[in-house]
C-alpha cells in the first residue's frame, strides 16, 4: 500500500478552530474605532480651547468662543453672547467620529474666554470639567482661573 500524504481531519479542524478565534479577536481591533481616537480629539480640544484662549487674552477680533456640537467642535464666531456659529474654516472643525464630549449631562454647549483668560457665561463659570466618551473616557479640567489640562 502506498503512504498518502495530506492533512488528517483533526488539523483541519484545529486550523479552522484558530482562525476562527483570530478572526473574531484580531478583527474588530482592525475595523472598529481607534482606542487612540479619544486621546487625539483630547489633545485637539484642549488645543482649541488654549487657543480661543489666547484670542480673547489678545482680543483679536470676535473669535474667542469654542462650540461643541454633539458631533463636532470648533473655534465660533460671534458678534454677541446668543448667535454663535462654528467658523467657516474647515480646518478649524474637528469631527468626532466614535467620541462624545459632555459637559455634566448636556453634549452641546458653547465656551467663551474673558479678556483674562477666565472662563465666563452658562454651566462652566467658575470651572468645570469636560467629559469625553469613546473607547476610554477621559477628562479636560478647565480651572476658575482658566488654567486648562487633562485630568483623571
Amino acid at each position: 500500500m502506498q503512504n498518502q500524504r495530506g492533512f488528517t481531519l483533526v488539523e483541519l479542524v484545529m486550523t479552522m478552530v484558530l482562525i476562527s478565534i483570530l478572526a473574531v479577536t484580531v478583527l474588530p481591533k482592525l475595523f472598529g474605532p481607534s482606542e487612540f481616537a479619544v486621546y487625539a480629539i483630547r489633545d485637539q480640544l484642549i488645543g482649541q480651547l488654549r487657543l480661543s484662549q489666547l484670542q480673547a487674552l489678545n482680543r483679536r477680533g470676535t473669535t474667542h468662543n469654542l462650540l461643541i456640537k454633539s458631533n463636532k467642535f470648533g473655534l465660533a464666531r460671534s458678534t454677541s453672547v446668543t448667535e454663535i456659529q462654528l467658523s467657516y474654516d474647515e480646518n478649524s472643525i474637528v469631527e468626532l467620529d466614535g467620541v462624545s464630549i459632555k459637559l455634566g449631562i448636556s453634549s452641546e454647549f458653547s465656551l467663551r474666554f474673558d479678556s483674562h483668560g477666565k472662563i465666563t457665561a452658562g454651566a462652566c463659570a467658575g470651572g468645570c470639567t469636560l467629559t469625553l466618551i469613546g473607547s476610554e473616557t477621559l477628562k479636560i479640567t478647565i480651572e476658575s482661573e482658566g488654567y486648562v489640562h487633562e485630568s483623571s
